[in-house]
């Protein structure tokens, strides 16, 4: 099994990084499970962050937002993994009052409600269809949806 053997591979690079500089990459965040590219920078020196958290600093974001009256953000499944960093939650997190329309290919209510309760501004949803997205493609529906919202 490749899967099987990739991950043995990985693991024995991070005792390698181990022995030869001092550093545990496993249990450097960000830096994956066993360590792979990450791992690789991580142990020469490098230190990991946030990628949603470095570009939103980069792009001005925060700026970007000021007078916002909506902020719309689009992830391909909306679930558990939204809540940890990833580039909706940095979004949401940085402008938590104003209101926000998220839009996802799937979404799991339970974690459309954890964010609703992390902000003072209300958070809907639009739901875009697999025959939706096949059909206008992926920016096209969100196009379409964002449309219908502001339109309703």
């Amino acid at each position: 099994d490749q899967v099987a053997a990739l991950e043995a591979r990985l693991i024995e690079l991070a005792g390698s990084y181990r022995q030869r500089f001092g550093i545990d990459v496993a249990a450097v965040p960000g830096s994956g499970a066993a360590g792979g590219l990450a791992g690789a920078l991580v142990a020469l020196g490098a230190r990991t962050c946030s990628g949603a958290e470095y570009v939103a600093a980069h792009i001005g974001l925060e700026a970007a937002l000021v007078g916002a009256d909506l902020v719309v953000t689009a992830e391909g499944a909306i679930d558990e993994g939204t809540l940890s960093g990833k580039v909706v939650d940095v979004v949401l997190s940085t402008r938590p009052d104003v209101p926000a329309l998220l839009v996802g290919g799937v979404v799991d209510a339970g974690a459309v409600e954890r964010l609703r309760a992390r902000r003072s501004g209300s958070v809907d949803v639009a739901v875009l269809s697999t025959d939706r997205q096949r059909r206008l493609g992926t920016a096209g529906a969100i196009h379409e949806a964002v449309g219908n919202y502001l339109s309703s």
